[in-house]
């Protein structure tokens, strides 16, 4: 891809498990280009999966539970 920092982080609270992922594009250009990107695939298993994204700032910001 465009490259960029990438942090992942990992919480447990009760039975509810996510993923929160940020990563660093540096322009809202690049983060949307990859936003687009990712958007058009489909979850596989929607009924177990949630997926929410969103730029802010030249970041890609996702949340996987």
């Amino acid at each position: 891809m465009f490259g960029g920092n990438v942090s992942l982080f990992r919480y447990l609270t009760a039975i509810y498990v996510y993923s929160d992922l940020e990563v660093d594009y540096g322009s809202e250009l690049h983060a949307s280009i990859v936003y687009a990107a990712l958007t058009v695939d489909k979850e596989l298993q929607p009924d177990k999966v949630k997926r929410q994204m969103s730029i802010s700032d030249g970041k890609l910001l996702a949340r996987v539970s």
